[in-house]
């Protein structure tokens, strides 16, 4: 475990390490597979959704069905890697990228979102538990956290 790890610098490497290979493409699939077994709505689109951390893969996917997506990053290389990503898919409608950490996310940013996830991120993370607990603040009442 890395605490408090910003992947500014090696972004593309990380990115290649994870996802690059058939180990990553396969949990892709088991990540979207879950996520959209457990929430169906996210299939009809229309939900506010945070994405905590992360290249902005799953990000393309959520949006892609018409949901409107933050995806937070305390590196800026990775939220630009992901950005590039989402204007070439033409997804920048649904898409909002902020350069924060999840612990500093909430003065960011106002409102409550229907789903939140968190995938590959908290073991990264020097107090996981304390991040863990400001994505549970930014859930709306009704909202569901994967």
């Amino acid at each position: 475990m890395r605490s408090g790890t910003n992947f500014d610098g090696i972004a593309a490497s990380f990115e290649e390490e994870i996802y690059g290979s058939s180990k990553g493409y396969i949990r892709e699939r088991v990540l979207w597979e879950d996520l959209s077994d457990g929430l169906p709505s996210i299939s009809r689109g229309g939900l506010s959704i945070l994405e905590a951390g992360g290249a902005g893969r799953m990000v393309m996917r959520m949006a892609s069905l018409s949901n409107k997506v933050l995806l937070c990053d305390p590196s800026r290389e990775i939220l630009d890697r992901a950005e590039e990503k989402i204007r070439e898919a033409n997804l920048s409608n649904y898409v909002t990228a902020v350069n924060s950490s999840i612990q500093n996310l909430k003065g960011s940013i106002s409102g409550g979102f229907d789903v939140v996830t968190c995938h590959a991120v908290l073991e990264w993370l020097a107090d996981p538990k304390s991040a863990l607990s400001c994505l549970v603040e930014l859930l709306s009442s009704a909202g569901v956290s994967r």
